[in-house]
């Protein structure tokens, strides 16, 4: 992670001592922020702003065990600002909460949005993290516009929230990636927009792909992973249509070599 402030650790007796400072200032590594401060005694609130994925989760793991050498009573993540989450970040969380609780700690979740909450709940790992009240996003007072909807959810709120959630038909796809590849891509997000749902796959190439781009040979590469992405769609397309509730129409993929993205598709049969 980049640190805006050496973050160090903090004195010997910070979980304990009524003045302590905070740790760290604010550190950002890719589409993740996190900065901690003392507003409790013998609590260190950590508030994460934007992605936990698997792109940002080994460096906040990082640094949340550098923040356990300090014994704080209670750790609080406040995730009002936590726009995505994957089975990445929620392995970090979960191994926290339980290093946490065996040195005698209590770690909180607080503010945690509809759409987090979900995805927590769909793995079935809300019985198991301490979740305390509800987001303020959530609650939407009067005179404050409504969030936009976060890319987690698959149905809009007045619909059921049956079958996986988006982020389970997202790894499903990385799985099928990496059982006719070898190799998943490196993030991946999905995205349901009217009757298409895409799922985005970044940094996706494997070592022998790479070398054939860097030769010139685009042209087989993007060949061969079109057979591939539609077996892919083929292996998911089940999984998609449980999780919307729709039939799949129909199925293709794109690829930007300058990006290092490829995008695979489901056209969905239109809502009765």
């Amino acid at each position: 992670m980049h640190n805006d402030t050496s973050p160090g650790r903090a004195a010997a007796t910070a979980g304990s001592a009524g003045g302590a400072h905070a740790p760290f200032a604010n550190t950002t590594v890719g589409a993740l922020t996190a900065s901690s401060a003392c507003s409790e005694a013998g609590t260190l609130t950590i508030g994460l702003d934007g992605e936990l994925d698997i792109a940002t989760a080994p460096a906040f793991e990082r640094l949340l065990r550098e923040v356990e050498q300090d014994r704080w009573p209670t750790v609080a993540l406040d995730l009002r600002h936590l726009s995505f989450i994957d089975s990445s970040g929620i392995r970090v969380l979960l191994g926290a909460n339980d290093r946490i609780g065996r040195l005698g700690g209590r770690m909180v979740f607080r503010h945690a949005s509809r759409a987090v909450r979900r995805t927590l709940a769909a793995i079935g790992v809300d019985g198991i993290l301490d979740l305390t009240d509800a987001s303020d996003a959530d609650r939407q007072p009067s005179g404050r516009a409504p969030q936009p909807p976060s890319a987690l959810s698959l149905v809009p709120d007045l619909e059921p929230a049956a079958g996986p959630t988006l982020m389970e038909v997202t790894n499903a796809v990385v799985s099928a990636c990496k059982a006719h590849t070898g190799k998943g891509p490196m993030r991946a997000k999905a995205h349901l927009r009217s009757n298409a749902l895409s799922v985005v796959l970044r940094d996706w190439m494997t070592v022998a792909e790479s070398t054939l781009v860097a030769g010139g040979r685009k042209d087989l590469v993007a060949e061969s992973r079109r057979h591939l992405h539609q077996q892919v769609a083929d292996a998911t397309r089940s999984s998609v249509e449980e999780a919307t509730g729709r039939n799949v129409t129909a199925t293709r993929s794109h690829i930007d070599f300058d990006r290092n993205t490829a995008i695979v598709v489901f056209t969905l049969r239109p809502a009765a």
